[in-house]
């Protein structure tokens, strides 16, 4: 999230605006965040479809890490 608002903050001051906008925000989740997350895959965007951006190749995906034994995970 630092990443998105800083960005934002930086879009905003290179375009002299008063105050972060969606614009700032859209660009700042394509530049910062996902360079593939355009149009129907940015939340700031417009024509954003709802979804989570979990899924392999995306931003917010969790790949599982296996368990090592002797691991200070393992229960």
């Amino acid at each position: 999230m630092v990443k998105l608002l800083l960005g934002a903050f930086e879009i905003a001051l290179d375009k002299n605006l008063l105050a972060i906008t969606q614009y700032c925000l859209e660009q700042a989740f394509t530049e910062r965040i996902w360079i593939q997350g355009k149009e129907q895959l940015n939340p700031f965007n417009h024509q954003f479809k709802w979804q989570r951006l979990d899924k392999k190749d995306m931003p917010f995906y969790k790949q599982s890490i296996p368990k090592q034994k002797g691991s200070l995970w393992e229960v």
